[in-house]
């Protein structure tokens, strides 16, 4: 036969609490930018052909007065304007995490010949547009919860990859 014991405390005032204030915040540098093979970028990677690749890179530091029970950025996804920012995304790939620094990038593209981090625009992206990514960057944990950042950033498109192929006659022997 169970028993069910009932067990009452009384605060009787002897208690003594120390007020303890903590802080924590995040600092965010976030760039879209062309894939380092594109060899048409302009503006510093910030002008692109449809087709070619972007990649992207977060940077994260968190500054806390409470560096032992918090963490950095651990994750993030990304969306796209060409499925309308739902129905596809790709998780970021935490690259390096140390002293409170991190940073995500894309996973590696299996497609992409050279197996670079990056993400290929489609080709019909309309001409003179931004093709803008939205970043949410999650799981950096506090004492008091979880710290996140909304983020959008991107590039301009301004022609396609058919641009740069030329077709030329054949030698003749």
């Amino acid at each position: 036969m169970a028993r069910l014991y009932s067990v009452l405390s009384v605060d009787e005032g002897w208690w003594e609490y120390e007020k303890q204030e903590k802080y924590a915040r995040l600092k965010i540098d976030h760039l879209i930018t062309s894939d380092k093979y594109n060899p048409t970028a302009k503006r510093n990677g910030k002008e692109i052909k449809s087709a070619y690749g972007v990649d992207q890179f977060l940077d994260s530091r968190i500054i806390t007065n409470d560096v032992k029970n918090t963490t950095n950025i651990q994750n993030g996804v990304s969306l796209f304007p060409d499925f309308h920012y739902k129905n596809y995304f790709r998780l970021l790939d935490l690259t390096y995490n140390k002293n409170n620094e991190s940073r995500l990038e894309f996973k590696p593209n299996r497609y992409s010949t050279l197996k670079s981090r990056t993400h290929f625009t489609p080709i019909w992206y309309p001409d003179k547009t931004n093709y803008n990514v939205y970043t949410y960057a999650f799981d950096a944990w506090t004492p008091v919860g979880m710290l996140s950042v909304n983020l959008l950033d991107g590039v301009y498109v301004d022609g396609d990859m058919w641009d740069d192929w030329t077709v030329r006659p054949l030698p003749v022997d």
